[in-house]
């Protein structure tokens, strides 16, 4: 097995961002709802270079990251390697309703709804939980075939609680 690394290697980047409206009912009721959203890019991506090419007209070549030298492909078993192009989003709807009631008795519901997207399942895969294991994209050649949800996204999530 060979191992390459990307020379072009570029750390990760996250940004997030949120927008929150707060309206007070009464002196002991509260409604918030916020939008909240991430965006990372340069997340870590584990390569099948060895992969061969399939045209568009159905005819199949070998890896171009043999670079003109197509003899080693069948010399070698495989050539994995790390790019750091992947991408994720996370976009989500929060509401929050708080209520004080008397004796000191107090309680919360909670609502998100959200949705996460992404081309990478994380270097080493999530490892058994929502989706398979392989962090190799299906399709080297083809990264938007690669976008789907994320292995822990979840789109309802209700929560609440008293004290």
């Amino acid at each position: 097995m060979t191992r390459l690394w990307d020379p072009n290697i570029q750390p990760a980047i996250s940004q997030q961002w949120n927008l929150a409206v707060e309206h007070q009912f009464t002196d002991s009721t509260t409604f918030q709802v916020a939008y909240v959203g991430q965006h990372g890019t340069h997340l870590m991506v584990a390569m099948p270079y060895l992969q061969q090419q399939l045209h568009a007209d159905g005819t199949i070549t070998p890896s171009p990251f043999l670079s003109g030298n197509p003899t080693l492909q069948s010399k070698l078993s495989q050539i994995s390697g790390t790019a750091s192009i992947g991408n994720m989003r996370y976009d989500s709807l929060q509401a929050t309703l708080q209520k004080r009631f008397s004796n000191g008795l107090q309680g919360q519901i909670a609502y998100t709804y959200s949705k996460c997207m992404t081309d990478s399942s994380g270097y080493f895969g999530s490892w058994g939980q929502a989706a398979p294991a392989s962090a190799y994209w299906q399709n080297l050649y083809d990264q938007r075939a690669e976008w789907g949800p994320c292995y822990y996204d979840v789109t309802h999530v209700l929560s609440g609680y008293a004290v």
